[in-house]
């Protein structure tokens, strides 16, 4: 066990952090009670800051493997650690408090390029819950086909596990729908909804991004918002998947969605023949007698 670090909460509750084999260990003691079995916490790192402020307990904690950087995690007194969020691309040991509101401010030593300067960083853990919310009334043509809604957006202080969230609802003045939920901080993501189901009517959205007590700050950008058909065709299935005599012709069923108009069909970087339409979900390819061997993409354009 590597310098065991301990604080006890408003509630008398004792919460211990150690190291062990690369390993970060967690219990904790109520008054008067028997200690919580050892719990591991996934990317722990050594040496780790742990402190508390307004019923949350806060650990800050290098990495030096596998993801190196210096990380923060948290969690109300009674409620489970949230994921690490990595606050720095590098390892450094800090020296932290929390003041009155809740914030956390960090001190370290800045790199050797910086003339050893020391570097300053400020957060805010939530205390409390809330919600920020973009919204905006949609009218969806009936005769459109597959209404598709879609959007841009990047997260950050948004881990799974912390409670925060980003979601979105579709409201026909009947009831509110979530049709759309993501708790991915990791760069731009693009989001896909289907709006089929509202089909010629006028309805509200609303983006919602959800802050957790507790967890680390959360905030959204949300870009490139639009309404339009889903045109994209997508494979579901080839039959067959294996052609076990090469030498002759051999047709190609693909299933899938958005088989529309006359689709282009390419086996590898080959231009396939005799393509048929079924139907939205079926089309048929033929494969060339002699074709060569291998293993090839199928690409429906």
């Amino acid at each position: 066990m590597y310098e065991p670090q301990a604080i006890i909460d408003r509630k008398g509750t004792i919460h211990i952090v150690w190291n062990l084999n690369q390993d970060t260990y967690y219990v904790q003691i109520p008054p008067g009670g028997v200690p919580t079995l050892p719990m591991s916490l996934p990317d722990g790192g050594y040496p780790f800051t742990l402190l508390e402020n307004g019923g949350t307990i806060y650990m800050l904690d290098p990495k030096t493997s596998g993801g190196v950087g210096s990380y923060i995690r948290a969690k109300t007194i009674d409620g489970p650690w949230t994921q690490p969020i990595k606050i720095a691309s590098q390892a450094y040991g800090f020296l932290a408090t929390t003041d009155a509101s809740g914030r956390l401010h960090m001190l370290r030593s800045g790199p050797q390029q910086s003339n050893g300067a020391n570097w300053y960083y400020q957060t805010i853990l939530g205390a409390e819950t809330g919600t920020s919310a973009l919204k905006q009334s949609v009218a969806i043509p009936a005769n459109m086909y597959k209404p598709t809604l879609s959007f841009e957006y990047s997260l950050a202080g948004v881990a799974p596990g912390s409670g925060s969230k980003l979601i979105a609802t579709v409201n026909d003045g009947v009831q509110s729908t979530t049709v759309f939920t993501s708790t991915n901080g990791t760069g731009w993501s693009l989001a896909s909804i289907d709006m089929q189901p509202w089909a010629g009517k006028t309805v509200d959205l609303a983006i919602e991004l959800h802050q957790a007590a507790g967890a680390a700050s959360a905030s959204a950008f949300i870009d490139d918002v639009a309404l339009g058909s889903w045109l994209t065709p997508v494979i579901h299935s080839i039959t067959p998947e294996n052609i076990a005599h090469p030498r002759t012709p051999t047709i190609l069923t693909i299933h899938g969605e958005n088989f529309i108009n006359a689709p282009t069909v390419l086996l590898g970087s080959t231009l396939l023949t005799n393509v048929q339409r079924i139907d939205d979900q079926t089309i048929q390819a033929t494969v060339p007698a002699a074709f060569k061997p291998g293993r090839y993409v199928l690409t429906v354009k």
